[in-house]
């Protein structure tokens, strides 16, 4: 049921883009290849839904348990990181190669501890600095993140076999 939503979603948007002007069609295609398919589908609901559970946790190692809001963000996406991984590759980028999972987990880490370095120093800098409630700084930094997140989940870490030749054959 939710896979022929999905495709059904994709193909909507896939005609309500089609233009006869090339430069256009190039920049469409682009989009369609990268944002308009399931795994970007899935990486959003996936995504959102271990945000929307660091959102949680951060909010309530705050504010009931009187925790720092840098150490609370830090727990929280401790926490986010781990439930992420298992969504994205299990479901999103649908990874089921046992033998990669070591591999992608390493990297998938890697790129996460990344992310957490630039978390917290980005909410330092919008909470302290410029004075942005911290729930609001949260959500800026996981934007910007998430960008940056998919494209590497994409095309380094859950990159299917196809992609990888892509890339070696340009």
């Amino acid at each position: 049921m939710f896979e022929k939503f999905v495709s059904n979603f994709v193909n909507l948007a896939s005609k309500a883009h089609s233009t006869t002007d090339p430069s256009k069609r190039s920049f469409f295609r682009l989009v369609q290849k990268y944002f308009l398919n399931k795994t970007f589908i899935k990486y959003l609901i996936s995504g959102g839904s271990a945000a929307a559970l660091m959102f949680v946790l951060l909010y309530a190692f705050t504010e009931y348990l009187h925790i720092w809001y840098l150490f609370s963000s830090v727990l929280a996406t401790i926490v986010q990181i781990v439930i992420n991984f298992c969504l994205q590759k299990f479901w999103a980028f649908r990874g089921d190669h046992a033998k990669q999972t070591h591999h992608q987990f390493m990297m998938f880490i890697g790129l996460n501890v990344f992310n957490l370095a630039v978390n917290a120093t980005g909410m330092y800098l919008l909470v302290d600095l410029v004075r942005l409630w911290y729930m609001l700084a949260q959500f800026l930094m996981a934007v910007v993140l998430a960008a940056e997140s998919y494209i590497l989940y994409h095309l380094v870490i859950f990159k299917k076999e196809e992609t990888r030749t892509q890339i070696y054959e340009q």
